[in-house]
């Protein structure tokens, strides 16, 4: 949902997080947990948007989905 910064809510805000952020970190650990040592592939989708934000009212979304880039990277880096 495209809001500008200026009145974004903490109900977007927190909703957005948990639908592209927050979702994406806990199936990451339940997965890794269910299948370690099995192999296996996670693939997760941020956006170009995160890296080069290009449309108004986005904020929100892009600060989600640069979460995604570094939580992938992060993990990448642990596992």
């Amino acid at each position: 949902m495209f809001k500008e910064f200026i009145g974004l809510d903490q109900e977007l805000y927190e909703k957005t997080m948990k639908v592209n952020l927050e979702n994406t970190l806990w199936m990451r650990q339940y997965m890794k947990k269910r299948r370690d040592n099995k192999g296996g592939v996670i693939i997760n989708v941020a956006s170009i948007e995160a890296l080069l934000p290009f449309a108004k009212g986005l904020a929100h979304y892009d600060i989600s989905k640069a979460g995604v880039i570094a939580l992938n990277r992060a993990l990448a880096r642990e596992w």
